[in-house]
């Protein structure tokens, strides 16, 4: 078990007497790209929260790194959340009247990273994404693939095991679905990074993980 990044043992929840997820169970290991597809409202937010500790199933277990996080206290396990992923929720929520070098350094000035360090991760990311030139922009000037490319950024300044993204493909043409992914694969080749990405794109092809599951009716099915 301590080999997986993430474990699902039949996780439940449900609202307002709705079942949402039933009995889902999904691993997830390093270096992965895993691709969750399903129509909207079929529960894949609530599955993201679930799996980045946002929410507490209802029933079933969620395990990080091994470590079942809800036997855990709250700080052991906002650190072990913090310390294992990073989580792009799916309306981008990016401050528009900051720059782009503002808002990828925002989660690590928050944190206290000294700026040494800020300053060394923010080079890092915007080489390996290729934000240079668009730096001292101001967000609110972005296109919607920009923006989720200095989201994905923003995740990746504190070198996270694990992107969690909320169909971060919702706001680019297919183009873009290709160009953006592309950056994903590189990353996941370049960094051992894992992701876990979400889409309401059913069979489209441009794009494809490592592991692909269909979400319906609350229940995951491995394709």
């Amino acid at each position: 078990m301590g080999r997986d990044l993430i474990k699902l043992v039949d996780v439940g929840k449900s609202f307002q007497g709705r079942r949402v997820l039933n009995r889902v169970n999904l691993e997830v290991g390093a270096s992965e790209i895993t691709v969750i597809r399903g129509r909207s409202g079929a529960g894949k937010t609530t599955l993201l929260k679930l799996i980045a500790l946002l929410i507490k199933p209802d029933e079933g277990r969620v395990f990080i790194e091994g470590l079942d996080a809800w036997s855990l206290r709250e700080g052991e396990r906002t650190r072990l959340a913090s310390n294992a992923m990073s989580y792009i929720p799916q309306s981008i929520d990016l401050i528009p009247s900051l720059s782009v070098r503002e808002n990828i350094e925002l989660p690590a000035l928050i944190r206290g990273v000294p700026k040494s360090v800020r300053e060394r991760a923010l080079q890092d990311v915007i080489g390996l994404l290729g934000l240079s030139n668009i730096l001292e922009r101001r967000v609110g000037t972005l296109s919607g693939g920009e923006k989720q490319m200095v989201a994905l950024a923003r995740s990746l300044v504190s070198k996270p095991k694990l992107v969690v993204a909320d169909e971060p493909f919702a706001y680019v043409d297919d183009a873009g679905v290709e160009t953006l992914f592309g950056v994903v694969r590189d990353l996941r080749d370049r960094l051992g990074t894992s992701f876990i990405i979400t889409t309401t794109e059913l069979y489209l092809k441009s794009f494809s993980g490592d592991k692909e599951y269909f979400l319906v009716n609350g229940s995951l099915t491995r394709v």
